[in-house]
């Protein structure tokens, strides 16, 4: 039999351990405090790890979530609220996302550079964050999307509108800007009911008043955003404006 040696931790200054080795007359010596270094190291490198993962995760729905690099940084958190209806509209948006499917939706209307975008993207990042999907884009690019399908099989075209109604969160940017044909009046309206039945939330932004929005999204629409959900006139002074004096 091999006979047990001490030897001292340089490192934490104390005799090491004699451990016999399985199957075998052999010892090797640890010492107890390096072990709970490794340990601790083993821990930290798979925190870190999945820590990497989860942002790995996350990068990966912002990318598929269609939102542009502009508005990726546009946090709630960052949401300039000193308004009255700007201080509404964000306890709105962190209402919804706690709440999320439990709302048919919001309707952001007001004129550009008033934070329809911004408040909208917080909205898309937070529910990102805890693993919801999300699809940001503009109405007149889903309604291409849609006639550019005409070209392919038959079924193509309920294929891609089936594709609007899997996100948890649809948000469809410029309403009132596409070429507000029947046709496209009827793909809106398809869209957003569909995902109303489903339990899956949209967000309409545009750049519209109060005389024009019923015209252009339809009563149906209407009444599916106000059943439960938010409707919110960003009715103040362009940020772009105030801040650049243009």
């Amino acid at each position: 039999m091999q006979m047990e040696l001490s030897e001292r931790c340089e490192k934490h200054d104390r005799i090491k351990e004699s451990v016999k080795m399985p199957f075998s007359n052999n010892y090797r010596y640890h010492c107890p405090d390096c072990g709970k270094d490794e340990e601790a190291s083993r821990i930290k490198f798979d925190e870190a790890e999945r820590l990497r993962e989860y942002q790995s995760a996350i990068n990966s729905r912002v990318e598929n979530s269609m939102i542009a690099p502009r508005f990726r940084t546009k946090t709630l958190d960052t949401y300039d609220a000193t308004l009255p209806g700007q201080k509404k509209a964000l306890e709105a948006a962190r209402v919804f996302v706690e709440t999320t499917p439990n709302s048919p939706g919001m309707l952001f209307i007001g004129g550009p550079g008033t934070g329809k975008n911004h408040l909208a993207a917080g909205i898309a990042l937070e529910l990102l964050q805890r693993g919801k999907t999300v699809i940001f884009t503009e109405l007149l690019k889903a309604v291409r999307t849609i006639k550019e399908s005409w070209k392919k099989e038959e079924d193509c075209e309920s294929k891609i509108l089936k594709a609007f109604l899997l996100p948890d969160l649809l948000i469809l940017d410029e309403i009132g800007v596409q070429f507000q044909s029947e046709t496209e009046r009827l793909y809106l309206t398809e869209i957003v009911n569909d995902r109303y039945n489903y339990l899956k939330p949209t967000i309409l932004i545009g750049n519209l008043s109060v005389s024009e929005l019923k015209i252009v999204i339809g009563e149906r629409v209407l009444d599916r955003l106000r059943e439960g959900g938010k409707i919110f006139m960003f009715d103040w002074e362009s940020y772009r404006k105030f801040n650049h004096g243009l």
